[in-house]
């Protein structure tokens, strides 16, 4: 829903942090022809996979973001690398991908 309003076209930063959109959500607002704008976007604790993260380095949407936030996600340093060298986010000049294990409580419980 998001994805569809022009709202977003006046948007220069996109804070979706914890909302928990996971992969389908991302390539619904990377189907935005409203995103073109944003410099700065962050999807900490989103619940992405490598889908998610493929689909953010191959998105021409975001060629203009200088500032990507992915912390929480679990993302591992082979993406890290994919984001730099992706051709779409070469204005990129902030990358944060740090992960905080969940508490050990948390961790029970989700097992």
């Amino acid at each position: 829903m998001l994805a569809r309003s022009p709202r977003l076209a006046d948007l220069r930063h996109l804070d979706l942090s914890w909302d928990f959109i996971e992969d389908e959500g991302v390539a619904e607002l990377l189907s935005s022809p409203h995103i073109e704008r944003l410099e700065s976007l962050d999807l900490s604790r989103c619940d992405l996979s490598e889908k998610g993260t493929q689909d953010l380095c191959s998105s021409p949407s975001l060629a203009g973001l200088e500032t990507l936030t992915l912390s929480d996600n679990d993302l591992g340093e082979r993406w890290a690398e994919q984001l730099c060298g992706s051709c779409y986010l070469e204005r990129l000049r902030s990358l944060s991908l740090l992960y905080r294990k969940p508490p050990l409580h948390e961790q029970v419980a989700l097992e």
